[in-house]
């Protein structure tokens, strides 16, 4: 996934679920508040979309490619299921 201002928070996490810790360190909804683009969930807490944004491809460039959730350890398999689970209950919510 290409990242942009105009990517959507949840889109970004479920592209790559270890986005969301620097979604939990900047306090920023990446679950039920995650249905806007980055833009905006970054104005409102009043941080640069350029510097968030080459956070995200920061972490994105450290991810395993060949990482499944069966290669996590159990602290990190549980972290990945309710994150992707949340979003996924969601989003069918909203459909």
């Amino acid at each position: 996934m290409n990242i942009s201002a105009d990517s959507f928070v949840k889109e970004v996490v479920k592209s790559n679920f270890k986005t969301a810790r620097l979604f939990q360190d900047y306090n920023i909804d990446y679950c039920c508040g995650g249905n806007k683009p980055l833009e905006a969930a970054l104005q409102g807490k009043k941080l640069d979309a350029d510097f968030f944004i080459n956070l995200l491809n920061r972490q994105k460039k450290n991810v395993n490619m060949t990482e499944t959730p069966l290669d996590l350890n159990r602290k990190d398999l549980i972290a990945y299921i309710i994150k992707t689970q949340c979003i996924i209950l969601k989003t069918s919510q909203e459909e």
